[in-house]
């Protein structure tokens, strides 16, 4: 009988504890585990080499950041002996420690002990509820389920990273640079004391605040230690003299643009490519470059720099003054979207070389002359009539730029801009125009510093890195490597700002200012490095003083001056050339009347050359004094010969900018097909008469239409000394201009010429 009772007592016993087990795993299922997501951290920017850039306060207004590596033993040793010194040979509740709590509790009527363990702090972390008996079960299941999912370290790692160190400081990382400025890897013995007895009451006990209680239990702590053997008493003695901080370290602010960018994109810890050194120095130079501009009117500035081969920003600044408010300077001025002036140039004239359209030595027009509603202007509002591809380039020149937008079309412009990482371009490229090449599309120094990044790696784009873990993104673009290479070459030569006048000569670089004197852009790349700078006002404003060449340009050498030395340029690459003929005036393919010819390099990719316009054949005399035609040289001696011979608008411009230009024979006087028909003339309007033009709806005087006759093929028209067009039989031609006193000239394609000067007035209704 009393075996029978006995099984029956333990088969309770057991029973109750199945029970037990069973509802105790029950609660547990209901007890989320703690996990790394349920805590709230800074979002943390680092340099390429893992230093603070910046870091932002959490989610609670906290500064929280996470270690990950290996607890330092001095931490380990001294959070043990001061809070759970049995803390790996206990399930996460000590039964001792409990015990001995209640007891001195009991004994001193208040509450003098907890007896929490480490595990059951993290719970109490964790649960973040208020000391209630409820919450304290609560918490003892977390603090068991903890104890079954993770290992100890683990739990002692939570530990570190969530208890708070003072203020809104909280984890061991934080706390360690917040106090100290350092690493948990360079820790003290007094430091790691001073962290174990801190989160025991850091309302109270701080930097700061209560300093000498707190170097007493620091004190106490390091004895104990000492006692314990731990440390010797060299080492107790040494830190003891160690001081207690009484105040906190800031984090720093660098590249701030760049870290609100990354933190935007996301919560968490981003290692950049950024140089915290070369960071600080370009930053230095914003600073002082913004003073300067600001005594200008010129209140804004950005600037980027990248390496060649590794596609990586190396230096981010967004604006000269992050701080100012009153500035903008919160603005990302290498994000903005700004008018691009000329600075798109180089990429429209180099698929016009890479189809052979034109070489390097071609002459293109630069004479004052509409496209239909646009009237571009030179910067320097001067006219050449002629102008080289190099020349053109180099000196920024407006016509010519429009001249080669036209040839290729605007089309193949926009097409070509994108190849080359331009992703700006969202619109038709009729929304563009011709005026794409001198700022009719907007872009930002993003873009461009990927787009010149190009240029400098031969035509192979490669998008920018920000981050360690990032991945380019590849692609060839239209430009071969012969086609980049002669634009560098030609880049190579732009005369540099007055200060830097002869420096640098491994750099091309490139300017750009948007109309109204809104944006100033300058650009340049060496085999190593590409440096992007846009000065100008956020609020939109123009200034006069605002140019690429002298503002931006002056900045970007700047630069360059504190950038690692490379004397060499780029190599060329030969095996993408191919030698052709050309005309060695006019840079076209050579016609049979071309006398002097050059052999130049190409791109292989280059089509037949156009041919040479500007040479031709022409019958004269035997002493090459007139010319002869079918009409009149039956009686004569006569032979051909080739001349040079500019069209008249072009003439015209050469002369003006006081040029010799070849006088060509004049035809036979008696010639019975001159003499013949009429001279020219103008037909309308009349020398010396005043025309009344109506105003339209929109309050702007209407056109008129000119009329000419000769019986040349072509008659070429200006007005006040602007390039009106060109006309072939019937000679009329539409005029909008405003109100005052006028001058039309005509100059026929036998180089004839006629004047007529009168007056445009309002007509009253």
């Amino acid at each position: 009988m009393k075996i029978r009772k006995y099984k029956r007592l333990i088969y309770r016993l057991l029973g109750l504890i199945l029970i037990v087990v069973i509802l105790l795993m029950i609660f547990l299922s209901l007890v989320p585990l703690p996990k790394d997501a349920d805590w709230s951290y800074s979002t943390v920017i680092l340099d390429e080499d893992g230093d603070y850039l910046r870091v932002y306060l959490d989610d609670n207004d906290q500064w929280h950041l996470k270690y990950q590596g290996q607890i330092p033993s001095k931490l380990q040793t001294a959070i043990l002996q001061f809070e759970d010194k049995y803390y790996y040979h206990h399930p996460g509740v000590n039964p001792v420690s409990i015990i001995r709590a209640l007891y001195s509790n009991f004994k001193a009527g208040r509450v003098v002990s907890g007896g929490s363990t480490i595990t059951m702090q993290v719970a109490r972390l964790y649960s973040k509820r208020e000391r209630t008996l409820t919450n304290k079960l609560y918490e003892a299941l977390i603090t068991l389920k903890l104890e079954l999912f993770y290992t100890k370290d683990e739990i002692f790692l939570i530990y570190l990273n969530n208890a708070s160190y003072g203020s809104n400081i909280v984890g061991i990382k934080s706390a360690l640079y917040k106090y100290f400025g350092k690493e948990l890897e360079h820790l003290t013995w007094a430091e790691a004391t001073l962290f174990a007895v801190l989160p025991n009451n850091p309302g109270y006990l701080f930097p700061g605040r209560n300093t000498r209680r707190l170097k007493e239990k620091r004190d106490l702590l390091l004895y104990k230690l000492m006692k314990e053997d731990f440390i010797d008493e060299e080492q107790y003695n040494n830190s003891l003299r160690e001081p207690i901080p009484t105040k906190v370290k800031s984090f720093p602010i660098i590249a701030a643009h760049l870290s609100d960018r990354l933190k935007n994109k996301s919560k968490s810890v981003h290692k950049t490519t950024i140089s915290k050194k070369l960071q600080l120095q370009i930053e230095n130079i914003a600073e002082s470059q913004g003073a300067y501009l600001s005594s200008l009117g010129i209140k804004n500035l950005a600037i980027l720099v990248s390496n060649n081969k590794t596609h990586e920003v190396k230096a981010y600044v967004g604006s000269n003054a992050y701080l100012s408010a009153s500035t903008n300077g919160f603005v990302d001025g290498v994000q903005a979207l700004r008018s691009s002036g000329s600075i798109l140039k180089p990429f429209i004239y180099g698929y016009a070389l890479e189809k052979g359209v034109i070489t390097p030595n071609s002459l293109l027009e630069d004479v004052n002359k509409n496209y239909g509603i646009l009237l571009p202007k030179n910067y320097d509002k001067q006219y050449r009539g002629l102008a080289t591809v190099t020349e053109a380039l180099q000196k920024s020149l407006n016509i010519p730029a429009y001249e080669v937008t036209q040839m290729i079309g605007v089309n193949e412009a926009v097409t070509v801009l994108k190849s080359v990482g331009m992703k700006s371009l969202t619109r038709g490229a009729g929304d563009y125009g011709l005026s794409i090449c001198i700022g009719g599309a907007e872009a930002n120094l993003w873009d461009l510093n990927e787009m010149y990044q190009t240029l400098a790696n031969y035509g192979d784009y490669s998008s920018l890195k920000l981050t360690s873990d990032q991945r380019s993104k590849s692609k060839v673009s239209l430009l071969s490597p012969a086609t980049c290479y002669l634009l560098l070459e030609i880049l190579q030569g732009v005369k540099r700002p007055q200060h830097f006048i002869n420096e640098f000569p491994n750099f091309a670089w490139k300017t750009g200012t948007s109309n109204g004197f809104r944006d100033a852009w300058a650009l340049a790349v060496n085999p190593d490095w590409t440096i992007s700078v846009w000065a100008g006002n956020f609020t939109g404003e123009g200034n006069p003083n605002l140019t690429g060449k002298e503002i931006a340009g002056n900045i970007l050498f700047k630069v360059i001056e504190i950038l690692p030395d490379n004397d060499s340029f780029f190599q060329k690459p030969w095996a993408d050339f191919k030698q052709v003929p050309v005309c060695a005036v006019s840079g076209y393919s050579p016609t049979k009347d071309c006398k002097d010819t050059l052999w130049i390099d190409l791109p292989k990719t280059a089509f037949i050359l156009p041919k040479c316009s500007y040479h031709k054949q022409i019958i004269v005399d035997t002493l090459e004094t007139i010319q002869l035609c079918s009409a009149c040289w039956q009686e004569r001696e006569r032979k051909a010969i080739s001349v040079l011979d500019y069209p008249p608008n072009v003439d015209y411009y050469l002369k003006q900018a006081g040029f010799e230009v070849p006088q060509l024979p004049k035809h036979n006087p008696d010639c019975s097909r001159i003499n013949s028909k009429s001279d020219l003339i103008i037909k309308y309007p009349l020398n010396n008469s005043n025309i009344y033009l109506p105003i339209d709806l929109s309050g702007n005087i209407n056109s008129f239409q000119a009329e000419a006759y000769t019986s040349d093929d072509a008659i070429y028209w200006f007005l006040d000394d602007l390039f009106l067009g060109q006309t072939n039989a019937p000679h009329k031609i539409d005029i909008v201009t405003n109100t005052g006193d006028k001058k039309l000239l005509v100059i026929s394609s036998e180089g004839v010429s006629k004047t007529v000067f009168f007056k445009i007035l309002k007509k009253e209704d």
